[in-house]
């Protein structure tokens, strides 16, 4: 009995061996499908291009849960901060269009100055009207501009290609401000540079109310009520029926537009159905991290521990199977031995024998002086 439990100990250590080996593989070819996986937010469910994990949120761009609302964050400026406006349902994604909002409109704190170029800024392109590293892009019916709250009249040059505007501000104030279109009626023209006096906010604005600013009361509340974008559909095919999960292999793949499908079993271009890619070769220095290498080392270290585990298990039984303490004879065994030897017709040294082995299964046992004083008729 005691072989047969060693060989089925070696056998269960060899078979996890396996099992750890095996499980390397699998997790290789899922990490990226475990990474991308959906999440939840309240009412929303968090997948590409909204992923939480950073590889599976597109263009410069991370997300976040906060208070059961999705927000986008600006990778480059983490100051500039979007809140959906929508819960993020299968309808939503199925239009590929959301309304969102700059969070920095809400309540009546000073808007962050937006300073520099559109690129380094906000990844907006004028041409393409773009937002978030060409992760989205603007509704048509939006006008995209600079507001400039300005302490004093720009120069007439200047203040030539603006439209006064209300302030943002929520109380009364002196200062000017204008509205400039990055549309100029026959091409975008874009971002205006710093203006000396004025602090510029860029804005979308629905156009009919662009059209006629002088006459809106509340500005502040009227871009609080936020804008449309939307954003294209390379991923829906991988993505279709929830059998893949789109995102990039690494953060500098995310601004060319190089998504990949996840799946079970591997990468793939464009859907699970397709041929598996070597991420090796897709990849190259850009992969932030090599699955292979972190698992393998990991999940052999814990089979290996695993196994000796189970070694110590076995000489530890083994050891107390060698070592195991004789029975103590008990006394209130004597009255077990006197029922037994007046159901005997005498006392004889066969009867007091077959008790013994009857009673202590054969095994050593140990009596105390007056009991072996008393079985052997005061020796």
């Amino acid at each position: 009995m005691k072989i047969a439990l060693q060989y089925i100990l070696m056998l269960f250590c060899f078979s996890s061996i396996f099992q750890t080996i095996h499980s390397a593989n699998t997790t290789n070819s899922t990490y990226y499908y475990n990474q991308c996986a959906p999440s939840i937010c309240g009412g929303s469910t968090m997948k590409f291009p909204f992923g939480k994990n950073r590889l599976c949120s597109s263009g410069y761009m991370r997300t976040t849960c906060e208070n059961n609302s999705v927000y986008l964050i600006d990778e480059v400026n983490t100051y500039i901060k979007y809140k959906l406006l929508q819960n993020l349902t299968n309808e939503v994604y199925t239009n590929r269009s959301i309304r969102l909002v700059d969070n920095s409109l809400f309540g009546c704190r000073t808007l962050p100055p937006f300073i520099g170029s559109l690129a380094q800024n906000a990844g907006y392109d004028a041409e393409t009207r773009s937002l978030l590293g060409n992760a989205f892009q603007y509704n048509s019916a939006y006008r995209i501009g600079t507001f400039f709250n300005c302490t004093r009249e720009p120069d007439t040059d200047t203040l030539s290609r603006m439209t006064r505007s209300p302030c943002l501000e929520c109380g009364e104030t002196s200062n000017l401000c204008y509205f400039r279109d990055y549309y100029d009626g026959q091409s975008y023209a874009g971002f205006v540079g710093l203006v000396d006096g004025c602090i510029t906010f860029r804005v979308a604005i629905p156009a009919n109310i662009a059209a006629n600013l002088s006459e809106v009361r509340n500005l502040r509340r009227v871009l609080q009520e936020g804008f449309e974008v939307q954003w294209d559909g390379n991923c829906d095919s991988c993505m279709e029926n929830y059998v893949g999960r789109c995102g990039y292999v690494s953060p500098e793949k995310k601004t060319s537009s190089e998504e990949y499908c996840f799946c079970r079993d591997g990468i793939h271009k464009d859907t699970c159905d397709g041929e598996v890619i070597d991420l090796d070769a897709i990849a190259g220095k850009d992969v932030i991290i090599k699955p292979r290498k972190i698992k393998i080392g990991l999940i052999v270290g814990i089979g290996m521990a695993g196994a000796a585990f189970i070694f110590l298990c076995t000489s530890y039984i083994s050891y107390k199977r060698m070592h195991k303490k004789p029975n103590r004879f008990r006394s209130t065994n004597d009255q077990v031995l006197k029922r037994y030897l007046e159901g005997v017709s005498g006392t004889t040294p066969a009867s007091i024998e077959t008790f013994l082995h009857n009673y202590t299964l054969g095994r050593p046992t140990r009596f105390s002086y007056k009991q072996l004083k008393k079985y052997t008729n005061n020796f």
